[in-house]
């Protein structure tokens, strides 16, 4: 990765004098082009793993069979993991290519691909492929109409992990996610439009999840943290930092949850010392193991002292900020 220095002759004999190569990373490579792209994928034929974050020289083109009419791609048909994230030239026409060619590709990042045309997103999302890790985040083009393409009575039961963080503000139509039923990871961090109800939504069809980002989605309170504590009986991951809308009451609803390890909670502001009795009563009955709560301005030394002390040494670690100073 990052190798500036190395001639493009030979990255382009990868191909040639690598056949039995199985990963491959050359992210931020500034000299990686579609030309180099098709070698490696004429000549590794068991290419497994392709990573190419940050080249911006490669194009839709590099993964086309029209561009490569007398050598099949080979390294397309056996590849299970494509990450191209912030390829600024990738529209998602290489989808059709992958279609055509690829039956075990099983994670695609796309992540920052500023060009993505709105249609690939809309046909990447309702494809009946086996993909089941998709990265989306940092995509601002994904918009309503990119969401209501989804048809109501549409079922993908193949995806596990979907990232959609970062998504444009105007963004509203999250309850299609409802039709990925057996996600296991969801990620919608700093998406500024998703409601309570939206949540609701997802999770009473997604309730498998056993990780779910959701920080600085500011429109969620604690309607939010009932909806999670009734239907996500597996998770072990949230992230709530900066809901500034959720208070130390709401915690109360996630006591029903007996997975979950880690809660992140950092600058939700409007928590004090109440939080304490049900995490208390969570890491004590529970499977709580890490509370992150720095920036929660309201917590008091004094109350982060009697949480020690009650809850024994080892059991689980809290942090904040004056916990940190104090250690110092």
């Amino acid at each position: 990765a990052g190798c500036s220095t190395v001639k493009k002759s030979v990255l382009r004999s990868i191909g040639y004098n690598c056949t039995n190569l199985t990963y491959l990373k050359l992210s931020y490579c500034s000299q990686v082009n579609n030309t180099v792209v098709r070698s490696i994928l004429q000549g590794c034929h068991n290419l497994r793993q392709l990573y190419l974050d940050g080249c911006h020289r490669v194009s839709d083109n590099g993964f086309d069979l029209q561009h490569s009419p007398f050598q099949l791609l080979f390294g397309c048909m056996s590849l299970e993991t494509l990450s191209v994230s912030d390829c600024t030239q990738i529209t998602g026409q290489l989808i059709a290519s992958l279609r055509k060619l690829s039956r075990n590709l099983k994670e695609l990042n796309l992540s920052g691909c500023k060009s993505l045309l709105n249609f690939h997103l809309a046909d990447i999302l309702t494809s009946g492929s086996d993909l089941e890790t998709l990265n989306l985040s940092r995509l601002p083009q994904i918009n309503d109409d990119t969401m209501t393409s989804i048809p109501n009575d549409f079922a993908q039961d193949r995806l596990r992990h979907l990232n959609m963080s970062n998504c444009q503000s105007e963004l509203t139509s999250f309850s299609k996610l409802r039709t990925f039923s057996n996600l296991r990871s969801l990620h919608l961090q700093n998406c500024l439009g998703l409601t309570d109800s939206d949540l609701e939504t997802i999770v009473s069809k997604c309730s498998l999840i056993t990780a779910l980002g959701l920080s600085n989605c500011e429109m969620l309170g604690n309607l939010a943290l009932e909806v999670i504590g009734a239907y996500l009986n597996d998770l072990e991951w949230l992230d709530l930092s900066w809901c500034s809308g959720i208070s130390s009451g709401g915690i109360w609803s996630l006591n029903s949850l007996p997975s979950l390890r880690e809660i992140l909670l950092v600058w939700c502001i409007d928590l004090t010392d109440k939080i304490f009795e049900p995490m208390l009563n969570m890491i004590r009955y529970g499977s709580l193991r890490l509370v992150n709560l720095n920036g929660c301005i309201r917590i008091t030394e004094n109350g982060l002292k009697r949480l020690e002390g009650q809850m024994g040494h080892g059991k689980a670690e809290v942090k904040h900020e004056l916990l940190e100073r104090r250690n110092r």
